[in-house]
């Protein structure tokens, strides 16, 4: 991605990650890691308490499945690409306001999910999705799990937040998975979504998780219109990359 200019648009450039050894020392990295932690935490705490006991497996596998994937991707990231996961977990002033709305509703309807899975699966027993499914829940999961790693290993710039970050000389990345769509980390968020009602065995958790699905693709079309207008080099790499989330489709 080229530096951004309000008037002039360059052709993009490829950005690779710098190659960080495992005793570089990145600052907030420690407090970063720990957020992640509590974060995690949680999550469990919601599952459990919305079920009412500690005895479901199901979300005990999804924990499970869930460190595991977290760990190995931390481990790869914080060789390759450490400064990502720490940026992705700051706050940052020129976020776009679209982005501040629909990221408060989507972390509400992710709470959702845990919340309807366990009063669902468990304490009421509104529905039930047999233990088959739980390994396809599992593949997609790690799937998407594996998909996110590839995207923070390549890409320097991926925040949580929309906004263009012409602090950090903010460039376009067209190697990895974005040679073959323009947001691949929209798309493996989705597949590992998908996992989820599956795994913890509940039909209505699907309503929630949908709804984060449909806010995820609105986010999509939100942040690829931003980068168009906005992001110097962006235009050029559309005409190389022509779709934004599912190959052949849009």
């Amino acid at each position: 991605m080229e530096r951004l200019e309000a008037n002039h648009i360059d052709m993009p450039a490829i950005h690779e990650p710098t190659t960080a050894g495992a005793n570089t020392r990145v600052p907030g990295l420690g407090l970063t890691l720990l957020k992640m932690v509590l974060q995690f935490v949680f999550m469990g705490a919601v599952l459990l308490v919305a079920a009412g006991t500690l005895y479901w497996a199901r979300a005990w596998i999804y924990l499970g499945v869930g460190l595991f994937c977290l760990a190995v991707n931390a481990s790869i990231v914080l060789r390759i690409n450490p400064q990502a996961i720490v940026e992705r977990h700051k706050k940052h002033e020129n976020t776009k306001t679209f982005d501040k709305v629909l990221t408060s509703i989507i972390t509400l309807a992710t709470v959702g999910i845990w919340i309807v899975a366990g009063m669902d699966a468990v304490r009421f027993g509104w529905s039930s999705i047999s233990a088959g499914w739980l390994y396809a829940g599992v593949a997609l999961h790690v799937l998407g799990m594996a998909a996110i790693c590839w995207c923070l290993a390549t890409n320097p710039y991926l925040e949580k937040s929309v906004r263009i970050q012409a602090d950090r000389d903010q460039r376009v990345i067209t190697t990895g998975p974005y040679g073959f769509i323009r947001h691949p980390m929209y798309l493996a968020m989705i597949v590992m979504m998908l996992g989820c009602p599956l795994i913890l065995g509940s039909a209505w958790s699907f309503v929630p998780d949908g709804m984060c699905i449909v806010l995820f693709v609105l986010r999509t079309a939100l942040e690829d219109r931003t980068l168009r207008r906005e992001l110097s080099g962006y235009e050029e790499y559309i005409q190389a990359t022509h779709y934004r989330l599912l190959p052949g489709i849009w």
